[in-house]
């Protein structure tokens, strides 16, 4: 499968994949739920943790509900966490702005 197909499929936009990738951004709870949804065929263990095999077996394709809801709301903290750091990143970063000396080319000295 082409990874527009599979954009498609999980319902975002051309180039979020590889732009995520790219960028060794977070997904999203949104998106990995997407995904689980629509490849019925995919360990959740692997695609969560990166252990077990990718694709389901026939005897170990049901994970337990309550490692699986565990999980969901790991990803849901974590995504939390990761917005509140966000923010104070950009508060700080404004903060910082702020207080730096503004550019003034006249105090150069020349040698």
């Amino acid at each position: 499968m082409r990874p527009a197909e599979f954009e498609r499929m999980i319902g975002v936009s051309n180039g979020y994949i590889s732009k995520m990738y790219t960028r060794r951004s977070d997904i999203g709870e949104g998106v990995l739920m997407q995904i689980i949804e629509n490849c019925p065929d995919l360990n959740p263990m692997w695609l969560f943790l990166g252990t077990g095999e990718m694709h389901n077996n026939s005897s170990d394709s049901n994970i337990s509900e309550l490692v699986l809801d565990k999980l969901l709301g790991e990803i849901k903290e974590l995504s939390a966490k990761n917005e509140r750091l966000k923010i104070e990143n950009e508060r700080l970063t404004h903060e910082i702005g702020n207080k730096s000396p503004s550019y003034n080319p006249s105090a150069v000295v020349e040698t």
